[in-house]
C-alpha cells in the first residue's frame, strides 16, 4: 500500500488532511511454498494484517526485506475496518487476547508452523500512531510488537533492525525487548535462533473417557489415543455432494468416497492455547481422515483434473463444511460387527436412540468400545500445569 503523494509533497503542508487519505488492504505477502524460495531486496508497506508471513512453508530465504506498519494504526485497530466482512484466511494473527490498542497492530514479519527459514537482514519499522509521529517514535512505542515466530523449526534471523516498537521479537513465550537492544537511532540484533515453538504435545489414554478428567501443560496439542473397537467393522460413507469452479462456471458434483476399515476409533487433536484456564472443558470427536478422489470436470469447451481432500468422517455426512453448525448435527449411530463375524459394511442407517454406549469394562485393560457411541463425543475437563 502507497504511503506516498503522487502529485506533490506536502511535508510542510499546514494541513496535511488537505490531500491525506486512507487506503486499507487486508494483507501482504503470504509464503506458503515448500521451497526453495530465495525473496532478496524485497519491501512490503502498510497492509492491516502483516506484510510478510510464512505459513506452512519451508525453504525460504528472506534477504534485505523491509517493512512498515500502517500510519493509521490504531485508529482503527487491526483486523478493522475488515472485522465483519473481511475473508479469514489460515494463518491470520488473531487479536483477541491484546489488552492494549498497541498490540492490535500490523505484523512485520510472521513465521508460522514453517521450517527452515532464513532471514538475512529485515528492517521492521513503525513510524507512527494515528498518523502522529510523536511522541511514539522517541518513546519507541508506536505499536507492541512487530516479529513472531510461532510453531516453527530452524529459523535463523541474521542482522534485524526495528523502529517505534516496544517488543522486537517474540518467540514461544520469550520476548526480546526495544530497551535491551537499542543501538542508536534502531534496535539491532546481530543473530537470532528462535527457540523451536512448537507447542507440546499431550498424549492422553482411552481411560480418559471414564476419568472425564485430564492435566496438560498450556500451551500444547492434546492427542488422544484411538480407541479399540471389539473386531474391525467396514464403513462407505455414503456420497458427497460440493461445488467446483471450471473457469468461470461453478459445478456441483456428488463424489462416492472409498470405504475404510476401523480397528480403532481416531480423535480429532485439540489444540490448548495459552490463554486457557483450569476446569475448562473440551469436547472430543471421531475423525477419521478419507482418501483423495480425482474427479474431470468439463465446462464451456475448458476440461479440468482435481484431487479433491474431502472432510473427515463422520463430520462428511454432514454436508460441505460451509453448512456445518456442529460437528454432530448428522452423525452416525452403528453398532459394530459381533466378533468371529467377517467385517459388515454400513450404509449410513438413519440415526436412532436405541444404540447405548458401554464399555468392556476391566481394570487391567483400556475401555474398548461395545457398541458406537451415539453422538461418537465426550466432554473432558481439562486442568493445565505450568
Amino acid at each position: 500500500m502507497a504511503d506516498h503523494d503522487n502529485n506533490a509533497s506536502t511535508y510542510y503542508e499546514t494541513d496535511q488532511l488537505i490531500t491525506q487519505i486512507s487506503l486499507y488492504g487486508g494483507r501482504s505477502m503470504l509464503i506458503e511454498s515448500q521451497g526453495p524460495c530465495w525473496f532478496c531486496g524485497t519491501g512490503s508497506e502498510h497492509t492491516i494484517l502483516y506484510q510478510y508471513e510464512t505459513y506452512n512453508a519451508k525453504n525460504i530465504y528472506l534477504g534485505h526485506i523491509q517493512t512498515e506498519s500502517p500510519y493509521w494504526q490504531p485508529a482503527p485497530v487491526a483486523p478493522e475496518p475488515f472485522n465483519a466482512t473481511g475473508r479469514l484466511f489460515p494463518g491470520d494473527p488473531n487479536f483477541s487476547l491484546c489488552l492494549g490498542d498497541t498490540c492490535k497492530e500490523a505484523w512485520g514479519l510472521r513465521i508460522i508452523s514453517s521450517e527452515n527459514i532464513l532471514v538475512y537482514s529485515a528492517g521492521l519499522y513503525s513510524w507512527f500512531s494515528d498518523y502522529v509521529q510523536q511522541p511514539c517514535l522517541s518513546e519507541e512505542d508506536c505499536q507492541q510488537s512487530i516479529f513472531e515466530v510461532k510453531g516453527s523449526e530452524n529459523v535463523a534471523i541474521f542482522n534485524m533492525f526495528t523502529k517505534g516498537v516496544q517488543e522486537v521479537a517474540t518467540s514461544g513465550g520469550y520476548i526480546i525487548e526495544q530497551e535491551d537492544t537499542q543501538m542508536g537511532f534502531t534496535t539491532e540484533v546481530s543473530v537470532f535462533f528462535p527457540e523451536d515453538s512448537l507447542p507440546e504435545v499431550c498424549y492422553i489414554g482411552t481411560k480418559v473417557h471414564d476419568t472425564l478428567k485430564m492435566q496438560c501443560p498450556s500451551p500444547a496439542v492434546v492427542v488422544i489415543e484411538p480407541s479399540p473397537l471389539p473386531s474391525p467393522i467396514v464403513i462407505s460413507p455414503g456420497p458427497y455432494k460440493t461445488s467446483l469452479e471450471v473457469g468461470s462456471t461453478t459445478t456441483t458434483i456428488t463424489v462416492q468416497p472409498n470405504p475404510f476399515t476401523l480397528d480403532k476409533v481416531p480423535f480429532s487433536n485439540i489444540n490448548i492455547t495459552g490463554g486457557v484456564t483450569n476446569g475448562v472443558v473440551f469436547q472430543t470427536f471421531a475423525s477419521v481422515d478419507l482418501d483423495p478422489v480425482t474427479v474431470t470436470l468439463t465446462a464451456a469447451q475448458t476440461t479440468s483434473t482435481r484431487i479433491l481432500t474431502l472432510p473427515p468422517w463422520p463430520q462428511i455426512t454432514n454436508g460441505p463444511s460451509d453448512t456445518w453448525s456442529t460437528p454432530t448435527d448428522r452423525i452416525l449411530n452403528q453398532t459394530a460387527t459381533p466378533p468371529g463375524q467377517p467385517p459388515q459394511v454400513i450404509e449410513e442407517p438413519p440415526p436412532t436412540d436405541d444404540n447405548v454406549e458401554k464399555y468392556l469394562e476391566d481394570d487391567d485393560k483400556d475401555p474398548v468400545w461395545a457398541f458406537w457411541r451415539k453422538c461418537l463425543m465426550k466432554e473432558i475437563i481439562a486442568c493445565f500445569g505450568d
